[in-house]
C-alpha cells in the first residue's frame, strides 16, 4: 500500500527530448448485442425501401388499368353509337322507300279520280260506255310499262345485229330457258344505248307479270348449256333508289367496325355471314350466285386466312371469277411448292362474261417444264428453281365477219383486249433445224448449201427467258441463215 502511494506521488519521467510521454489508450471490446441491433436496423431500412417500391409499382399499375378501362369504355361507346347510327340510317332509307312507293300509289289514284271526274262531267255517254272510257283513259295515263322494274329483266351480252327485231330475240332467249312460258308473256323488249363502243347495250325484257319474271330468273342457269345464248347474263331490273340504297349500305358496312361480319342479300336484307372462317381459295355460294355462266369450282387448298373474305368481296363487287379449279385436274394444283409446304397463292381472275372463252387452263410447275424439255444441264450450280408455278390458258375470241354493205358505225360484238400490255407473256418460236448458205464475198455466188432437219414449234408462255441474240455462222465467208436455233443462257432460272 505504501508502495502504491509512493508510486502515485512520483512524477512521470520525461523523455530525453523533454516531452512527457502520453498514457497508453485502453481498448474496449463491443458486445455481440450491438451487432444484432445494426442488423435489425439494416433489415428495417431494406423493408421500408421495398414497401416504397411496391407502392410506386401499384400506383403505376392502377393508373395503367384506369387508362385502359377509359380507352375501352370510349371505344365501346363509339362502336355502339356507330352501330346505332347505321341502324337509324338503314331504317330511314327503308321508310323513305316506302314513302316513295306510297306517294306513287296516291298519285296513281289521284290521276284515276281525275279521269273519272272528267268523264262524269261530260255526261255524253251511257254508264257502260263511261266505264270503258274511264278504263281506257286510265291506261293511257298509266306509267310506261317499260319503266316498271317489277316485271323487267335486264339481259347483257346480247349480240347486236343491224336491223334486228329485239322482241323476237328476247322471246327466243326466254323460250330457251322455259318452253312453258308463252310468247305472249313477253310484252316488250328494247335495247339501251351502250356506253362502250366495244360492247352491245343492255336489253330490257318486260314480262306480263311478276310471276313470269320470277320463273325466268329461277331458270336462267339453263342458258349456260345453250349453244346460241350461253354468253348472255340475266338479272333483275332495279330502280335508281334501290341501286343507291345497295351502294350506300355496302359503303356503311365497310366503314363500320364490325361491318365485315354482315352482308347485303339480293332482296335488300342485311344478314350475318357464316361463322365458318372464309378462305380465299374458295368462292362462296353467295358470290357464285351472282353469275349464271360460271362452272362449279373445286378447291384443293383448305387453309383459311384473313384475306379470304376480302378476296371474295372483290370478286363479287367486280363480277370476276377465278379460273383455278374450273377445268379439270390440271387446273386444280398447288401454285407454290417449297420447303414450307404447299399452297394455292396464285390466281387468274377474269370477268364472268368471258369465262367460257378461257380454255385449257393449266398449272405447270418449273420442275415439270425442266423435265419435259430436258434442260437440267442448263441450270447453274448456284441457281435456284422458283417455287411458284406457271398459270397458262388459251383465250378464244368469237367474232362475226361483216359484209361490205354494213355501216361502219354499227356496234361490233367483238371485245378488244390490250394483250400487248399484259405482263409475263412470251410469244416465241423455237426451231431445232434449218439451213445455211455460204456465199463467196468476191463474186456473190453460193458456194455451198447445208440443210439440217428439225422441228419448229410456236408457243405462248407466261414467262420470259434472258437469252442472247441467235448465234449465226462463224465461217470466213459471209453466212445468210434461215431459221436459226434459239440459244438460251445457261441460267434458265431467270424468269419473271
Amino acid at each position: 500500500m505504501s508502495q502504491n502511494l509512493e508510486n502515485k506521488g512520483e512524477k512521470r519521467p520525461r523523455l530525453s527530448d523533454g516531452e512527457t510521454p502520453k498514457p497508453e489508450g485502453k481498448l474496449y471490446k463491443m458486445s455481440s448485442d450491438d451487432d444484432d441491433i445494426k442488423t435489425q436496423f439494416k433489415t428495417i431500412i431494406e423493408s421500408m425501401n421495398d414497401i416504397k417500391k411496391g407502392q410506386s409499382s401499384m400506383q403505376k399499375m392502377f393508373e395503367s388499368k384506369l387508362d385502359k378501362m377509359k380507352t375501352e369504355l370510349m371505344s365501346s361507346i363509339d362502336d355502339k353509337v356507330k352501330v346505332l347510327k347505321s341502324d337509324i340510317d338503314l331504317q330511314w332509307g327503308q321508310q323513305q322507300t316506302k314513302i316513295e312507293q306510297l306517294s306513287n300509289s296516291v298519285e296513281s289514284v289521284m290521276n284515276r279520280l281525275t279521269v273519272v271526274e272528267g268523264v262524269v262531267a261530260e255526261g255524253s255517254m251511257s254508264g257502260a260506255t263511261n266505264v270503258n272510257q274511264t278504263n281506257q283513259s286510265y291506261q293511257n295515263n298509266q306509267v310506261n310499262p317499260l319503266n316498271n322494274d317489277e316485271v323487267t329483266v335486264i339481259a347483257s351480252g346480247v349480240p347486236f345485229e343491224e336491223g334486228e327485231d329485239i322482241l323476237i330475240k328476247a322471246k327466243q332467249i326466254v323460250a330457251e330457258i322455259n318452253t312453258e312460258i308463252s310468247e305472249n308473256d313477253i310484252v316488250a323488249a328494247f335495247r339501251l344505248k351502250s356506253r362502250r363502243q366495244d360492247r352491245p347495250g343492255f336489253v330490257k325484257i318486260i314480262a306480263t307479270n311478276v310471276d313470269t319474271k320470277r320463273r325466268i330468273l329461277r331458270e336462267k342457269h339453263k342458258l349456260r348449256n345453250s349453244t346460241n345464248f350461253k354468253n348472255i347474263y340475266l338479272r333483275s331490273s332495279k330502280s335508281h333508289v334501290e341501286r343507291m340504297f345497295e351502294i350506300n349500305t355496302r359503303t356503311l358496312l365497310k366503314e363500320l367496325p364490325h361491318g365485315s361480319s354482315y352482308r347485303l342479300t339480293a332482296n335488300g336484307r342485311i344478314i350475318k355471314k357464316t361463322t365458318e372462317p372464309a378462305n380465299e381459295n374458295e368462292q362462296t355460294d353467295d358470290v357464285a350466285s351472282e353469275f349464271d355462266t360460271v362452272s362449279t369450282r373445286e378447291t384443293i387448298d383448305k387453309t383459311h386466312n384473313q384475306h379470304g373474305q376480302s378476296f371474295s368481296e372483290f370478286l363479287n363487287d367486280s363480277k370476276f371469277c377465278v379460273l383455278n379449279g374450273r377445268s379439270g385436274e390440271q387446273s386444280n394444283k398447288f401454285t407454290s411448292i417449297s420447303l414450307k409446304g404447299k399452297a394455292v397463292v396464285d390466281y387468274v381472275c377474269v370477268p364472268h362474261d368471258i369465262v367460257e372463252n378461257c380454255k385449257n387452263f393449266e398449272i405447270i410447275t418449273c420442275n415439270e417444264i425442266i423435265e419435259s424439255e430436258r434442260i437440267q444441264h442448263l441450270i447453274g450450280t448456284r441457281s435456284r428453281i422458283p417455287d411458284h408455278a406457271f398459270l397458262m390458258f388459251d383465250y378464244v375470241e368469237n367474232f362475226i365477219i361483216k359484209s361490205e354493205n354494213v355501216k361502219h358505225n354499227v356496234l361490233s360484238t367483238k371485245k378488244r383486249f390490250r394483250f400487248k400490255e399484259i405482263p409475263y407473256v412470251l410469244n416465241y418460236t423455237v426451231t431445232t433445224g434449218g439451213y445455211r448458205e455460204l456465199v463467196n464475198t468476191d463474186n456473190g455466188q453460193i458456194t455451198a448449201t447445208e440443210i439440217y432437219d428439225g422441228v419448229s414449234s410456236h408457243q405462248i408462255m407466261e414467262y420470259r427467258f434472258d437469252y442472247d441474240e441467235p448465234i449465226h455462222c462463224q465461217e470466213l465467208n459471209n453466212c445468210s441463215s434461215g431459221d436459226v436455233p434459239l440459244q438460251l443462257e445457261k441460267d434458265i432460272t431467270k424468269v419473271c
